[in-house]
């Protein structure tokens, strides 16, 4: 939890750092690296998770190959 808070204010004083301001001049830049960073981060989740539902389905699989010859 520690780091995952460390990347995310470390990602939004960065796109700070970036000077990017809207049409009204308040900067905006850091709100927009921290989505970027998040999306990032869930990026991961979904490889993790789709193995983890799937992979008794094909440890299953293996097993049945494996009994049928």
């Amino acid at each position: 939890m520690i780091v995952i808070s460390i990347a995310i204010i470390s990602a939004y004083y960065l796109g700070e750092a970036t000077g990017i301001a809207d049409a009204n001049g308040v900067m905006c830049a850091g709100l927009y690296a921290t989505a970027v960073a998040t999306m990032g981060m869930f990026a991961s989740g979904v490889y993790v998770l789709s193995m983890s539902g799937f992979g008794p389905i094909a440890d299953n699989a293996g097993g049945i190959i494996e009994m049928s010859d």
